[in-house]
């Protein structure tokens, strides 16, 4: 089409060209980006989105670990707070371990809640009333 550059505009840094465009009797101004102007090319877009893509299974692999590893201390913290209470237990009933982990209400507020394992698939914790002591089934939450 025929047409002559009558303007250069300014959108957001980018230089759009304007033109004066004669159809007839009534002329029409019409605008656009040089052929030189597009933008990004298509190989550009994907190494981005690349990129991208590491990024994001970097940050999924990372959170996964951190799950896990907050899971254990949880788990490791509530033996503990259980393990006290036992402690506790034995002190004021002369030198005698608790015979069940329910007998331990008095001494721990959220009982129901602490005496499971914080991983899936959330066993109970094991309690040995002969020695006192309480562990976890699931692999690397022993104290």
């Amino acid at each position: 089409m025929p047409g002559r550059a009558a303007s250069l505009l300014y959108a957001n840094r980018l230089p759009i060209y304007c033109w004066e465009v004669d159809w007839g009797q009534s002329g029409a101004r019409m605008c656009g980006v040089r052929a030189d102007d597009r933008g990004f090319t298509l190989v550009e877009t994907m190494v981005v989105v690349a990129i991208l893509g590491v990024l994001v299974l970097i940050a999924f692999a990372s959170y996964g670990v951190s799950v896990g590893q907050a899971q254990r201390v949880a788990c490791l913290h509530n033996q503990r707070v259980i393990q006290d209470a036992v402690i506790q237990y034995e002190i004021a009933n002369n030198s005698m371990y608790p015979p069940v982990l329910n007998d331990l209400a008095p001494y721990v507020r959220r009982l129901p809640e602490l005496d499971k394992c914080t991983s899936p698939p959330f066993n109970p914790l094991v309690y040995d009333p002969d020695t006192g002591t309480v562990s976890c089934s699931t692999p690397g939450h022993q104290q």
